[in-house]
């Protein structure tokens, strides 16, 4: 197969793909609820928010430490 026909093909053959790829992404949103109508996902954001307001991060702490050891400093 001569060489620009054969890259034809490749990229036939990856549209084809991204094209099944899509639909099955759609499809699993759709099965599990992901789509969510823009007042669900207003809510979700606000809960997020919330809960990151309450967050602490901690960094730097040996793997060995206790939970009573990093409460300590």
């Amino acid at each position: 197969m001569e060489r620009p026909k054969l890259r034809a093909t490749f990229i036939s053959a990856l549209h084809h793909q991204v094209a099944a790829l899509r639909e099955m992404q759609a499809k699993v949103e759709k099965e599990m609820g992901a789509v969510q109508d823009p007042a669900s996902a207003a809510a979700n954001l606000a809960s997020r928010e919330e809960v990151d307001s309450r967050s602490v991060f901690v960094g730097n702490v040996d793997y060995a430490c206790t939970p009573e050891e990093v409460q300590e400093n």
